[in-house]
């Protein structure tokens, strides 16, 4: 499974959605989101959470609003989640804030 990656400006504001349907098996589908969080480079301006992350695509990928940041920064963002089968799953993605 790839890492998704995902440009944006830094005054642009967008959903991001991280999918997990390369981790669940045939029937299992999200049912809680336990963490959502994002780590970047020493000095970078956080990004902004805007709203409730909440589960998409028929319980497959969780979508989140994201704003602000850094130009030219890499930010790692972490999402862990429950599933109806009781598995506790983790994915990750990248976000490139460029002035482009």
């Amino acid at each position: 499974m790839a890492i998704p990656v995902l440009v944006k400006q830094p005054s642009e504001s967008r959903n991001y959605d991280m999918s997990f349907v390369g981790l669940l098996v045939d029937g299992e589908i999200l049912t809680a989101i336990t963490t959502y969080t994002q780590t970047h480079a020493v000095l970078a301006v956080d990004l902004v959470f805007n709203g409730a992350a909440s589960i998409v695509a028929s319980g497959t990928a969780v979508r989140r609003r994201l704003e602000a940041g850094t130009g030219g920064y890499v930010y790692k963002i972490t999402v862990r989640a429950t599933t109806n089968l009781g598995n506790a799953l983790e994915t990750e993605g990248f976000l490139h804030v460029k002035d482009l």
